[in-house]
């Protein structure tokens, strides 16, 4: 133990008790989720199976292929005007009448389904006309005198077919390091008399003041990582803002002075973020001391 270590507990009175070594391994695989490309993928991994814990480093990725394929269906419609004579029964065509958009042309195509986007060239085939309005008077174009021309609108109806595919290739990393157990155990907290002679945990109706000795050790592995306290005259659990700042310190005495009924409330955390809690009392202090501390001392409250 260093020299500036010894004054420090011997001026703040506090213990400091070395960690026990943290057992490790190393642990060496495919981790996590999978990535659209390999520069995507985490430089770094938390590993936690429970019992081991720590960050892994990304020494190399693997890839996959994933695809599929559907089958393309879909119609859609196209609005044009025909003309044609009184003489033509609604509905028929004329040899001249014949549909621009009848043939197997092929064209890209992408549909959105089930999270994923197909894609690729579909046919477009015709497959038929249908009337969808009343046939209506038109203004009278060139033709054979005498003759009246009545239109009829179309609704030109057209089918894509044909095989959509999806395609999609993922990383996923490949890490390696060193972890350790696993800290699932908070610390545990004392309260003991200001000599560290026995357990101190409430007091009846006395004129001095309390002081109760808190005690903190911590087996986890991770590490102690401090201790705040609270005197109140409640045995609930505190939630507010009056809690003393974190201190490092595991063994030193807090004194409590002014008359009242108190309880002493602590709570301890490691490294792992592990919290423990704990409360003891009541610590009484009758009203006698408090008159005499306020002649002794008027600064106090």
């Amino acid at each position: 133990m260093s020299a500036i270590l010894i004054f420090a507990v011997l001026l703040f009175g506090f213990t400091y008790v070395d960690a026990a070594p943290v057992p490790t391994k190393t642990v060496t695989g495919y981790y996590g989720g999978w990535y659209s490309s390999s520069s995507s993928v985490p430089n770094t991994y938390y590993y936690n199976d429970g019992t081991y814990s720590g960050v892994l480093t990304k020494i190399g990725t693997r890839s996959t292929t994933d695809s599929d394929s559907i089958e393309y269906d879909s119609y859609w419609g196209t609005i044009r005007k025909k003309d044609i004579y009184t003489v033509i029964p609604p509905g028929v065509w004329s040899s001249a009448e014949t549909d621009p958009h009848v043939g197997p042309l092929n064209e890209f195509k992408s549909v959105a389904q089930n999270g994923r986007t197909y894609s690729g060239i579909v046919r477009r085939v015709n497959v038929g006309e249908r009337e969808v309005s009343n046939h209506f008077p038109l203004p009278q174009p060139p033709g054979p005198i005498g003759r009246t021309y009545v239109g009829y609108v179309w609704d030109c109806t057209y089918h894509m077919q044909g095989t959509l595919t999806w395609s999609q290739t993922s990383y996923q990393g490949r890490y390696s390091g060193e972890v350790s157990t696993l800290d699932l155990d908070p610390p545990e907290i004392f309260f003991r008399n200001e000599i560290d002679t026995k357990d101190f945990l409430g007091r009846d109706w006395e004129a001095s003041p309390v002081t109760v000795r808190v005690k903190v050790t911590d087996a986890g592995g991770s590490g102690y990582n401090g201790t705040r306290y609270m005197w109140s005259q409640y045995f609930s659990q505190p939630d507010g803002t009056d809690w003393s700042g974190w201190t490092m310190n595991s063994s030193w005495p807090i004194t409590q002075n002014l008359a009242g009924e108190w309880y002493l409330h602590v709570e301890a955390r490691d490294a792992a973020g592990n919290v423990s809690y704990r409360y003891e009392g009541p610590y009484r202090i009758s009203v006698k001391n408090r008159l005499r501390t306020r002649i002794i001392n008027p600064g106090l409250p």
